[in-house]
């Protein structure tokens, strides 16, 4: 007999916060993401860190944002630190507390899942999570984002017994900033709406009508965001986007056939993006309407003449989202945080990154498919299905599974505070039980391809797997 599944969350308790373990938490967080400044105060940038630290110094200078490809917020986050003067070492500065204040946020969540235990497991798997220490240090959009989702999230949430709109338009406006962080999230929105329903049907037919009014404020707050850069978008580029050019490109590269079954966390072509004689890149900053339409009929011919290759493609690409690599690895054998590592470093940050992203995404599946049906089950559930369709059907890196850890958090923390409820749903229920098992099978045929890395990491130190970019078509 199938486990019954039931709600599972308790009351917003905000005394959690003041919960000595998870102050501990707090201030272990700060004190890793902090100690990652101290130590690699400023190395310089590298990828896209470049043109995201130009376009802040633009803004700083008073030039206007310089580019239609990149979302703006994160640029303009950090030119506020380089008008000021400190420059990129005050926005990892402030990257590393915001880091360590999201601990408060995921312990509060996991906290409603299933009580103060698994807020301090959640609390200090996130103080503890090498890549999320790692991503901190970067000049990258991650712990801005991270952030800003799981406030939106924690309002979505804050009320176990009804849906009130006055919380979705707060969890609307962090949502319309995150947005403007990575675009991305706002083909995730749409899938509140059927969650909302799901929810509000649970809570009994009395809810519905609160729970469309509560989507409607969803929707405006985050379009008062997110719309006002469309409108100016509009007007200086003559072409609608929502936040950048940069979705056409993902889906051009996603359908160019030599960038299939590549690893592109190690090598990529610029070759990838070309559009006639020009890099996608530079065609949207001439002319982003032609650019993005030019980019997504190429793309749609290239499905067309091989529908089994685009398949087979996004299956490889959606496995690959789940890698044992990252980008703290990635770094590390390319010497980019500005000295070289010894090798016996090196060796103990990837047993360390390894092991705890497989523990991660392991145990974090298994916790989130045995767990009892809850409001919050539902959405990381649907965050992680939304990435798995959406980067297989362009390309994936192990940085854009990086927003995702917090909820396989959330699935950890269940799983290690309710042991023996996961037993008895994995010998009650087949289905659960098969679905773990699949998830298994497919976590795995991820991880096999990264074993050569992973053995050379702890053999020379990567020096066989640098970054190659420029490589042939």
């Amino acid at each position: 007999m199938a486990v019954p599944i039931m709600p599972v969350e308790s009351p917003a308790n905000p005394s959690c916060l003041r919960d000595p373990w998870i102050l501990g938490a707090f201030g272990l967080a700060l004190l890793l993401r902090g100690g990652l400044v101290a130590w690699f105060p400023d190395p310089t940038p590298v990828n896209d860190e470049i043109d995201y630290w130009r376009l802040a110094e633009g803004l700083a200078r008073g030039e206007g944002f310089g580019s239609n490809f990149r979302p703006p917020l994160h640029p303009a986050f950090m030119s506020f630190f380089v008008e000021l003067g400190p420059g990129a070492v005050a926005v990892r500065a402030v990257q590393a507390l915001l880091g360590a204040l999201s601990v408060f946020a995921i312990a509060w969540l996991a906290e409603r899942l299933s009580g103060r235990v698994a807020a301090r497991v959640a609390g200090f798997g996130f103080a503890l999570d090498p890549v999320l220490i790692g991503f901190s240090h970067l000049l990258w959009s991650e712990t801005l984002y991270i952030a800003l989702l799981l406030g939106g999230i924690a309002a979505l949430v804050f009320d176990a017994r009804r849906v009130r709109p006055a919380h979705w338009a707060v969890g609307g406006l962090c949502f319309g900033l995150a947005a403007l962080a990575r675009p991305q999230l706002l083909t995730f929105l749409p899938l509140l709406l059927p969650w909302a329903w799901l929810v509000a049907r649970r809570r009994g037919t009395a809810q519905l009508r609160p729970a469309a009014i509560a989507f409607v404020a969803l929707t405006c707050s985050t379009c008062a965001v997110v719309l006002p850069w469309s409108l100016r978008n509009a007007r200086q580029t003559g072409a609608f986007f929502l936040v950048d050019t940069n979705g056409p490109y993902n889906v051009l590269v996603g359908t160019e056939p030599g960038a299939h079954r590549v690893d592109k966390d190690d090598r990529w072509s610029p070759a990838w993006a070309a559009i006639g004689n020009l890099h996608y890149m530079v065609a949207a900053e001439r002319d982003p309407g032609a650019a993005q339409r030019l980019a997504l009929r190429r793309a749609g011919r290239r499905i067309a003449e091989a529908p089994g290759r685009f398949v087979r493609k996004s299956l490889w690409e959606a496995v690959h989202l789940f890698t044992l690599d990252n980008f703290v690895l990635r770094h590390l054998r390319n010497d980019w945080y500005g000295v070289a590592s010894s090798p016996s470093l090196t060796a103990l940050l990837t047993v360390w990154c390894v092991l705890w992203t497989a523990l991660l995404y392991a145990g974090g599946s298994a916790g989130l498919i045995l767990q009892p049906a809850s409001p919050l089950r539902g959405i990381a559930l649907m965050a992680l299905l939304h990435a798995v369709v959406l980067f297989g059907l362009t390309y994936s890196l192990s940085r854009y599974a990086v927003p995702l850890r917090p909820f396989f958090l959330l699935g950890c923390a269940w799983l290690v505070t309710s042991r023996q409820a996961a037993l008895e749903r994995l010998r009650c229920d087949h289905q659960a039980a098969g679905l773990c098992v699949a998830t298994a099978a497919w976590l795995l045929l991820a991880w096999a391809r990264d074993l050569p890395l992973l053995v050379d990491l702890l053999a020379t130190g990567g020096a066989g797997f640098p970054f190659v970019r420029g490589m042939a078509p």
